[in-house]
Order: structure tokens, then sequence, then C-alpha cells
């Protein structure tokens, strides 16, 4: 992704992330809270909730699994 498609008004995330990686987390879990707080209001299940974010979990668990072997190589 580039500046400008990052400046084109359509994205969620409305601030850059933190430049030093051990602030990702917590701006990952900042960002997560208004959508977590609209999903309670819509009064899903907790496990539906719990797993739809396992689905997100898996996939980048996979993806940094698959960073670390290329890395590897």
């Amino acid at each position: 992704m580039d500046l400008i498609d990052w400046l084109d008004g359509k994205r969620i995330i409305r601030q850059l992330p933190p430049t030093q990686s051990t602030q990702h987390r917590l701006f990952i879990i900042e960002q997560l809270k208004p959508i977590m707080r609209e999903l309670e209001v819509l009064e899903l299940s907790a496990l539906t909730i719990s797993e739809a974010m396992a689905h997100y979990q898996n996939h980048y668990q996979e993806k940094a699994q698959q960073a670390i072997l290329r890395a590897s190589e």
C-alpha cells in the first residue's frame, strides 16, 4: 500500500501505525476496540465472535510462519 492509497479517505484506520514495532500490538488492539464494541451491541454470541477471530488468528499465524521459513532459506 502506498501513501496515496492510505490517504484516499476510504480507510477505516485513521492514523498511521507507530514506528516502533514493539507498539504495534497495542496499536492493533486499540484499532479493534470500536469494532468489537459494535459486534457486542449486535448481540452476536461470544462463541461466534471467538470463532471469527480464530479465523483471522490462524491466517496471520500462517503468514508469520511462512515469513520465518522464507527468512531461514
